[in-house]
């Protein structure tokens, strides 16, 4: 009887265990199907402006040397900008016979005025791997730019991180006849490099719901020696534009073309974090820290703009005053709708608009006196008796998205001065990255669109 009563508790025991095991298996795959897909990157940024989380302690010469930087970086960019938007709208481009002629004097007119540079601009990088055996890259996170690009062999002076394409076993050289745009991209080179060339090979980063690196065969992109105007150290650009050779387009097939980031505020709490950037679906995902509740976003559809991330502005408000300025003044006198961009630091706007805001700020702070310094011509000092704070500033986007602005976002705090980070420009209007600090913001290609929401970007990075 015992043997009977051990044997049929053997059984129960063996079942309930198998039992286990598949609800220990089915709790898994729901877990990882909880998941979407997509890969992470850790965002650090570049620039002699993020270094300083405290401008009082710095001589006034310095000073007037990281302003001068900042906003001669911005202005070379946004005429580089603005004339690859105007060319891309021109007629030219809607005749199949003359497209790619129209694409080869865009890209030399662009190089000949002003190539888009990151020498001294405030700018975010990360790190991707390419090649087998597999190679670190730091790059540039670029939403201006359409095909990424790395430092080839040979390659001098100050190589000291570049792709040698014979050490790689995945590597494969590309001709003009895997791609129509090839021959316009090599011309770019030969202009940027002393050499370029195309080709395709193996691209690694890590997975968004782990650490685990995912793969990408036959990545395409660009590479070159003694490449000119990046920051010393960095050895290349991440393509994440619209464009069809762009990052988030080659791998949209497998993921969705989307991607998300959200900038840190520079501040000393976070100089050991790293902005998060998240591609595929998963970009979509923005969780309220703590509770996990997702969070809803604000969109804004997307311009027809194949190069760049357009917007269209309808308005601006201060306070709960909305100037008085027409859908148009944000056009600069052209069809150049608003680009949301990541390598450019300041917001660059009509300078009417700019105007109508300093005006309105003047208006509701009492004692508050504009000034000009060298780079920003609308700083200003408020009486400490004034007791006054200074309002949000609200842009309306089309589709009924409101961005609002608080102070810490467009004020520049430089201890006797507060500087107001929008810049006259009469080139094309540029939402920059300081205004997008502490901001989630995805640009979803899938759906045409940009959507944000404020939160807190150091609850969601990662560390350095």
């Amino acid at each position: 009887m015992r043997i009977v009563l051990l044997l049929v508790s053997s059984i129960l025991i063996a079942a309930a265990s198998r039992s286990n095991d598949r609800v220990l298996r089915d709790l898994a795959k729901e877990e990882q199907q909880r998941f979407l897909p997509g890969i992470k990157l850790g965002m650090s940024r570049l620039d002699k402006w993020g270094s300083f989380h405290s401008f009082s302690s710095l001589t006034q010469s310095f000073l007037d040397e990281l302003l001068h930087e900042v906003v001669t970086h911005d202005f070379a960019r946004a005429r580089a900008l603005a004339s690859r938007l105007v060319s891309s709208n021109s007629p030219n481009r809607s005749s199949s016979d003359h497209r790619h002629l129209a694409e080869e004097e865009e890209v030399e007119h662009d190089l000949a005025q002003t190539p888009v540079s990151f020498t001294n601009g405030g700018v975010y990088y990360s790190s991707i791997t390419l090649g087998s055996p597999p190679k670190d890259f730091s790059l540039v996170m670029d939403t201006g730019s359409d095909l990424t690009w790395v430092r080839c062999d040979p390659c001098s002076p100050d190589c000291s991180s570049t792709f040698d394409r014979l050490a790689s076993n995945t590597y494969k050289a590309l001709t003009c006849a895997d791609d129509l745009r090839l021959p316009v991209l090599l011309r770019l080179w030969r202009r940027l490099f002393h050499s370029g060339r195309s080709l395709r090979d193996t691209l690694k980063m890590a997975g968004a719901a782990s650490d685990e690196l995912e793969e990408f065969p036959g990545f395409v992109f660009g590479c070159g020696s003694l490449l000119k105007g990046l920051i010393s150290g960095e050895v290349g650009i991440l393509a994440l534009s619209p464009g069809s050779l762009s990052f988030p387009s080659q791998i949209g097939e497998k993921y969705g073309n989307k991607f998300s980031y959200c900038l840190l505020r520079q501040t000393a709490q976070n100089s050991l974090k790293k902005s998060p950037m998240v591609f595929g679906e998963a970009a979509v995902e923005l969780k309220e820290p703590g509770s996990g509740k997702p969070q809803e976003l604000q969109y804004t559809p997307i311009g027809e703009s194949s190069i760049y991330y357009t917007v269209r502005l309808d308005g601006i408000s201060v306070g709960n005053q909305r100037l008085d300025l027409s859908p148009s003044t944000f056009l600069n006198g052209q069809d150049k709708p608003t680009i949301f961009d990541s390598g450019t630091t300041l917001t660059m706007l009509p300078s009417g608009v700019c105007d109508s805001i300093k005006q309105s700020l003047a208006s509701m702070v009492s004692g508050a006196e504009f000034v000009a310094i060298k780079g920003l011509d609308a700083c200003f000092r408020v009486p400490p008796s004034s007791g006054q704070g200074l309002p949000d500033i609200t842009f309306h986007f089309n589709g009924g998205a409101d961005f609002v602005t608080r102070p810490s976002n467009y004020v520049i705090d430089l201890g006797s001065l507060q500087c107001l980070i929008f810049v006259p420009t009469n080139e094309v209007s540029i939402f920059g990255n300081l205004q997008q600090q502490d901001f989630f913001v995805l640009h979803d290609m899938d759906n045409r669109r940009i959507g944000f929401k404020e939160t807190d970007c150091g609850a969601h990075s990662l560390r350095a």
